[in-house]
């Protein structure tokens, strides 16, 4: 939010689950050690560990007779090598192909091994004997990067219901192309809906914690963290964490100017090594757009830098838009470079916009001469995000009042149902530690007897 802000704002969002990563493959120690030719049938396929400027960090290149050669990360169940992870069930990889490919996961289930494999076919095809196909589309090999994540045991289901996974043991490629960031996630499906709060500071934990914890649903926090080493938040997550799953938010608006590039990235890792047991959600910019945040170009290349450094991670990203451009008045923006859907277009890389994980937008009528878009605006706002952002989760990031009624403000903005498959709700009601803490004020009974209606 553009307001002043205090030490420490923490916003809170409903999910289903806690997120957990293993990193079979990011590149960054130059190596190919991990991989194997499986088909070197004709003999000119190789593997190599590049730099790739326009992503300023390493993937790994396979390059022969297209997918008439195979590779292959990990091993068959039962042999050296096979990854035998019973706990995570969705995979997530980075790529780039311009040409036709095949990606086999190789999985174990309880009706025996099967390969769930995916293409840049429009049509899948889905079981054959014990391979089952996913088509991904034609876009997934137009030569830009592109991140996948695929829930495997959803998939093995579309095609044999009865079937379960059992373990997910290796990543095998056919084709002439770039991979990088192979990662297995502990990703349950998300709730239908998202419904965030947000508490300004910290102080008095355990009332703000009871608060949380008697809500009649489970939370995610969403920790805004302040320009303060991040062991300062250490006991606030430890306290909060039995209660609540973690999104943090590594950098508010308000002082997205105040940091350089290189502090700005060394930020994000202190960050990321000090809460990686405690956070599942990594928020890398909030209202990024906003002509506070200082000059375009800048916010960013700060941006893009904290995705990368979080992907290669393998954890999960989200990012805050600032909406100003709505066509009443022409939008409540200073400068048109300013504007949210374009500035998302123009300023963000290929490889952000196919890649992060949820994309929210912050919105305060207040803030923009009290306009109030219609259902059909904001249909039309989350459609043409879903167009910049095609495999991203949308919502409300922040909403909230000082100078309406708050009851009918909540209700107005926690009661849309937007229609669009993207869609997970969100709205982040920013006062919370003011109007719901402790759990006896009005506005945290009006909020609960919501959520048990949902």
């Amino acid at each position: 939010m553009k307001l002043l802000r205090n030490i420490l704002w923490i916003t809170t969002l409903l999910l289903s689950t806690q997120i957990q990563a293993t990193i079979y493959e990011n590149a960054e120690d130059g190596s190919t050690s991990r991989w194997h030719i499986y088909d070197n049938t004709p003999s000119n396929a190789s593997i190599e560990n590049i730099y790739v400027s326009t992503k300023d960090n390493n993937a790994i290149e396979f390059q022969g007779s297209g997918t008439r050669n195979g590779y292959i990360l990990g091993n068959l169940e039962g042999l050296d090598g096979a990854w035998d992870n019973k706990i995570e069930k969705t995979i997530r990889w980075s790529m780039k192909f311009k040409e036709s490919f095949v990606i086999y996961i190789r999985v174990l289930t309880t009706y025996g091994a099967r390969y769930i494999y995916y293409t840049n076919s429009k049509n899948s095809y889905g079981k054959n004997g014990e391979y089952i196909h996913i088509a991904l589309g034609k876009k997934t090999s137009n030569a830009t990067w592109q991140t996948i994540s695929r829930n495997l045991e959803d998939d093995l289901k579309k095609y044999e219901p009865n079937n379960f996974l059992v373990s997910v043991n290796a990543f095998l490629i056919r084709g002439n192309g770039l991979i990088d960031d192979v990662n297995l996630i502990n990703k349950a499906t998300t709730s239908k809906y998202i419904y965030g709060l947000t508490l300004d500071d910290i102080s008095n934990i355990d009332t703000t914690v009871d608060a949380i914890k008697s809500l009649s649903k489970r939370t995610t926090t969403r920790v805004v963290f302040d320009k303060v080493p991040a062991s300062d938040y250490t006991n606030a997550l430890y306290k909060l964490s039995p209660y609540t799953d973690i999104m943090g938010l590594l950098f508010d608006s308000e002082y997205i100017k105040d940091y350089s590039l290189e502090a700005y990235k060394n930020r994000v890792k202190e960050y990321l090594n000090t809460h990686a047991d405690k956070v599942q959600i990594w928020e890398i910019g909030n209202e990024v757009n906003g002509e506070w945040t200082g000059n375009p170009i800048n916010v960013a290349k700060k941006t893009i830098a904290a995705y990368k450094e979080v992907k290669k991670r393998g954890y999960l990203t989200a990012l805050t838009l600032y909406y100003n451009d709505y066509s009443e008045n022409d939008g409540c923006w200073e400068n048109s470079d300013e504007k949210m859907r374009e500035w998302a277009k123009n300023r963000l890389s290929d490889e952000l916009k196919n890649g992060i994980d949820y994309i929210f937008i912050s919105y305060y009528e207040e803030d923009c001469n009290y306009h109030q878009p219609t259902l059909a605006e904001w249909e039309s706002v989350f459609a043409d995000l879903a167009t910049i952002f095609p495999h991203a989760k949308l919502g409300f990031g922040e909403v909230g009042t000082t100078t309406q009624n708050k009851i009918d403000y909540l209700n107005h903005y926690y009661g849309y149902t937007i229609k669009n498959s993207s869609y997970i709700g969100g709205h982040f009601w920013w006062y919370f530690k003011q109007d719901m803490v402790p759990k006896n004020k009005s506005l945290w009974n009006t909020f609960n007897q919501f959520l048990l209606k949902k």
